[in-house]
């Protein structure tokens, strides 16, 4: 079928601009590229033809592509990114959620090379919400642990299905890397509640030793083994993290085990914490954007 587009055509990006950008790829690179954004390559013979096919599919700001094994909601003004910015949503919501976060650092940076992907969670939990693990045994160890006092349970849990989806999403962030020839170290990878927690473990478990940016909104410490042991690993890595100190979802306490392990290592780290519940609050946004400059 033919691609999703919502919004407009940016009159901010001349297509001729674009054009040059897509012709510098290879023929294999745009015939992915095609098939992400769910266009066919029917019809088009020559290397000129893909480009046209993709300049008719990338004419809006917002797009719906499908990257590796996730769906995505992809927002950019261009197709030579400086850094890629990776928000993941979390449980019950999907890739249309944290979205305003991309428009409202393109409109404070028009001439941003930043591309922003937004992916879905891959299990569905029906009317449009999605989530990256099942969460029925994680509130039942929270029933029982917080009370007590013991985190221990909570923050070396595992739960299941939630590497595999950890899986997902580094095919995803592989995929957007290949397709744009970039380095590890121009991704910032984040997300809020489940979507912070899943972007944690990707980054300390599954990605190289130079990574990039680490953004943490309303996250806990959990597989807290493992990602010691990456944390160990990473060079240059630089992480911020923000919890509302009245977070009755995710409890504040459980965020600031993750604070102390980030503050244990020798990361590049920073932490806010805000008056306020299970959110990202408008002041925590400077911060946040201040890893894309």
């Amino acid at each position: 079928g033919e691609s999703t587009l919502v919004g407009r055509i940016p009159y901010f990006l001349p297509i001729n601009n674009m054009e040059q950008e897509l012709k510098d790829l290879s023929v294999r690179q745009l015939k992915n590229f095609i098939q992400d954004l769910k266009l066919s390559t029917t019809g088009c013979i020559e290397k000129s033809d893909l480009v046209n096919r993709l300049l008719s599919g990338l004419s809006s700001d917002l797009t719906e592509q499908h990257i590796a094994d996730l769906d995505c909601k992809v927002l950019t003004r261009t197709q030579s990114p400086t850094k890629v910015a990776v928000l993941c949503h979390g449980y019950g919501a999907n890739f249309q959620d944290l979205v305003d976060i991309g428009n409202n650092y393109h409109r404070s940076h028009p001439d941003s090379k930043v591309m922003f992907v937004f992916p879905n969670a891959p299990i569905g939990l029906g009317g449009g919400s999605q989530a990256w693990w099942m969460i029925e045994h994680m509130i039942s160890l929270f029933q029982t642990a917080l009370p007590s006092g013991n985190l221990s349970p909570i923050v070396k849990y595992i739960p299941g299905g939630f590497q595999d989806s950890s899986d997902k999403l580094m095919a995803t962030i592989t995929r957007i890397v290949e397709r744009y020839n970039l380095e590890y170290t121009q991704l910032v990878i984040g997300g809020f509640s489940q979507g912070a927690i899943i972007s944690t473990d990707v980054v300390l478990r599954l990605f190289p030793e130079n990574a990039g940016a680490l953004a943490i909104f309303s996250g806990i410490l959990m597989c807290s083994d493992i990602w010691r042991e990456g944390l160990e690993k990473k060079q240059g890595l630089k992480i911020i993290q923000s919890h509302g100190s009245q977070d009755m979802v995710l409890p504040f306490m459980l965020g600031n085990e993750l604070k102390k392990l980030f503050e244990s290592s020798d990361v590049d780290y920073s932490f806010v914490q805000f008056q306020g519940d299970h959110s990202i609050p408008p002041e925590v946004y400077p911060q946040y954007y201040s890893l894309l400059d």
